[in-house]
């Protein structure tokens, strides 16, 4: 949360969110480089705070690039100077406003259900420009993330009022409400509902005033993260966004695995397309075994053992080689791969083979037991180094 001893500034934000478009009073500016910070004495910018960004927007036509807390007040930082004493127009850019106040909002009924349902609290927030991340401290299963997202979506549907109130202290001493922090004085608190029946927390940002203007509320994933759960949110149009984008991946793959255009069945079919996928790496690795077997057969008694092979898979080459030194001493195996061939040396001489091929061909690779690589070079150049006598 924003630390709210600020001042000479009256905080607009804090009173009213609706405020796009305000007057104030230049109190301060100093600074230089396309970098001033001007002080207002009046503001409905939201300065940098408690996991949320700034407002942006326009002070007199001039670009407002930052508002943040400094020694306790907030500053502009403007791109241009702005004249001390003179009377200017803010303007906030309101629609980047309304989707954080959506996503915040929509935090704040998220924390309650689950602090009500199941005793979590949030340890953690940031409303980011993809998705909102929120942290609580305990674990959450999937049906009881299900269930408190049909619990978020129904108060949203209610349109239940959001009003910020400020408690006296004697008030502040009897009234129940969510906090991080141990709070004594100068608290706003954020109310939802008539009488604060679904919320009541401490909160210094800008939030919607019916929890109607949310729209539609969706956690997009959920895990465990410091032994608790981190849940990203979506709100709005973007999460509307995020379902149709979801949608339209669901229709396309259901046309490539000829499935009807909803989860369930194209599910059904990837674990069909998986079942049948397996069953082919099955007959592939018993047919390479077969193949590995009548190779090795075929060595004869050269040592090392030289063999070109049309498989490229590295794996492949691995395990044909492997087999070869139950006949042989040490095996060299080439596979074809495209512009160049990989290779796998083992055996009793693999490291001279290895260092005799690299000052003789364009070599790339390395190991200790099991030598893999590949070499840019003809198959004729390859069977000159071994022809040759140079291994």
């Amino acid at each position: 949360m924003t630390e709210r001893k600020i001042k000479n500034t009256d905080r607009i934000y804090e009173k009213d969110s609706a405020v796009s478009v305000f007057t104030a009073s230049v109190l301060s500016c100093d600074g230089a480089e396309g970098e001033y910070k001007a002080v207002l004495d009046r503001t409905a910018f939201f300065p940098t705070g408690g996991g949320q960004s700034c407002d942006l927007g326009t002070l007199d036509g001039i670009e407002v690039r930052d508002v943040r807390i400094e020694n306790g007040e907030i500053v502009h930082v403007l791109s241009e100077p702005i004249e001390i004493g003179k009377a200017v127009v803010g303007r906030i850019n309101y629609e980047e406003r309304e989707e954080k106040m959506r996503s915040h909002t929509a935090e704040h009924i998220l924390s309650s259900v689950l602090h009500k349902k199941y005793g979590l609290s949030n340890v953690g927030f940031h409303l980011g420009t993809v998705d909102t991340t929120c942290d609580f401290d305990g674990v959450l299963t999937a049906e009881q993330l299900n269930d408190a997202e049909d619990e978020v979506n129904r108060i949203i549907r209610e349109n239940h009022p959001v009003c910020p109130v400020f408690p006296s202290e004697n008030e502040l001493k009897t009234l129940e409400y969510r906090s991080k922090l141990e709070l004594t004085e100068d608290v706003r608190i954020v109310v939802i509902g008539e009488n604060g029946e679904i919320d009541k927390c401490a909160c210094c940002a800008p939030h919607v005033k019916e929890t109607g203007k949310i729209g539609l509320f969706k956690i997009v994933d959920g895990y465990k993260y410091k032994g608790g759960t981190r849940l990203h949110i979506l709100t709005g149009q973007k999460a509307l966004e995020r379902a149709r984008a979801d949608f339209e991946g669901i229709k396309a793959l259901s046309v490539l695995l000829s499935a009807k255009p909803n989860g369930s069945d194209v599910i059904s079919a990837v674990n069909r397309l998986l079942d049948d996928l397996k069953a082919l790496k099955s007959d592939l690795n018993a047919s390479n075994m077969r193949i590995n077997e009548l190779v090795c057969a075929s060595l004869g008694g050269r040592d090392p053992a030289l063999i070109f092979d049309n498989r490229s898979d590295t794996q492949v080459l691995r395990s044909l080689c492997l087999s070869a030194l139950d006949s042989v001493g040490t095996a060299v195996v080439f596979g074809r791969d495209g512009e160049k061939y990989s290779f796998v040396i083992a055996g009793g001489n693999a490291g001279g083979i290895f260092e005799k091929m690299k000052k003789s061909l364009n070599v790339r690779g390395g190991g200790k037991d099991v030598i893999c690589g590949t070499v840019f070079a003809t198959e004729g150049e390859i069977k000159t180094i071994f022809d040759g006598g140079n291994v």
